[in-house]
């Protein structure tokens, strides 16, 4: 789970409709998750397996990682001598962020940059790309961190629905974008973190953006970790021939600011939760860093992780004709933003 933007109130009868419908799916959705834990602290608050690998020369960029698992995941990667672009929409969060890993590691020459992206705004996402490409460097991982639930309907400037852009859309484009840096530094890899919610969601290919009038925040959180797992699977799909994997994952149910936005009366019981059954950021972390370093997974895509073990995802991910036609819908609502609509990131490339 990673950070949200605050999201401003909008003081109008529908939203508030929203807001009633939402949190009392929040309530459900505790109950879920303590049923989910079981006696579960077991589960939650028990040390993950992590093997420490020496990075030296390796180049990453993680998204959303000026807070929660992108943070710890920014730390424990350049305590491990990796290179690593921290994608943050706030510059000046990420680089006190930064200072505090430089100060935990005893190191103030770290190989390590904060680079403005919001993901809510393509353009931002696109002038990042641009900027990273144009650096000429390496990049051998990319961590899809970043992530939000909106208990509100917000349009972005560009016209998507905030929860769908920011989980999926925009690091659909940005994975695009990257791809010849990836191609050119292969073996690589994409990490998606998703969720366990996934089993919750679907994917409907007419509406991959909610209306206004069909709203709900939890339902479209799990729909858009669903398309994380199976943009994943596709990418793997369409790319492991050239040396491109991408693998996707559940954090856990991690302590973070994930949940900071939910009204006073919320506030006890998500308190409550986290007490009883989450893990911290620096446990909630260790599955992307184990998908996103384990010499064992070097070329391996299509898994699905938890507790940094191979699961098995949604049976919905199975299905490769959705797959496909998922990844076909994406590029059309992004396909404005390509200099080059024919470049690397197209089936052919793949094949070739």
């Amino acid at each position: 789970m990673c950070s949200p933007r605050r999201i401003p109130p909008q003081p109008t009868e529908q939203s508030k409709n929203h807001k009633i419908k939402s949190f009392a799916m929040f309530k459900w959705l505790l109950v879920v998750v303590a049923v989910l834990l079981g006696v579960g602290s077991k589960y939650a608050k028990r040390k993950l397996p992590l093997v420490p690998v020496d990075l030296d020369g390796k180049h990453f960029i993680v998204t959303g990682a000026s807070a929660g698992i992108g943070k710890e995941t920014v730390r424990t990667l350049a305590e491990w001598n990796a290179s690593v672009v921290m994608a943050v929409r706030n510059v000046k969060k990420g680089t006190a962020v930064l200072e505090d890993i430089r100060l935990s590691i005893g190191r103030q020459d770290l190989p390590v940059e904060v680079w403005e992206m919001d993901l809510s705004k393509l353009s931002s996402v696109k002038d990042f790309a641009d900027r990273y490409r144009d650096s000429g460097r390496p990049l051998h991982v990319l961590i899809n961190n970043a992530g939000l639930v909106s208990w509100e309907y917000i349009l972005t400037e560009d016209g998507h629905e905030l929860t769908y852009q920011t989980n999926h859309l925009g690091h659909f484009l940005l994975t695009k974008l990257l791809m010849p840096s990836l191609l050119a530094s292969a073996p690589s890899r994409v990490i998606q973190v998703s969720s366990d919610a996934h089993f919750m969601g679907k994917i409907d290919l007419d509406h991959l953006d909610s209306s206004n009038d069909t709203y709900n925040s939890m339902s479209t959180y799990a729909h858009t970790k669903l398309m994380n797992v199976v943009y994943a699977n596709e990418l793997t799909r369409r790319f492991k021939d050239v040396g491109v994997v991408s693998t996707s994952l559940h954090p856990g149910f991690v302590a973070t600011e994930f949940l900071r936005d939910l009204p006073e009366w919320a506030q006890p019981i998500k308190n409550a939760m986290c007490s009883l059954f989450a893990r911290n950021e620096v446990e909630g972390a260790k599955t992307q860093i184990m998908a996103a370093t384990a010499p064992a997974y070097e070329g391996v895509g299509g898994v699905y992780f938890d507790a940094c073990a191979p699961r098995v995802p949604n049976k919905l991910v199975l299905d490769e004709h959705l797959a496909a036609a998922f990844w076909d819908k994406s590029e059309e609502a992004i396909q404005h933003m390509l200099v080059e609509p024919s470049e690397d990131m197209s089936t052919e490339v793949a094949e070739e």
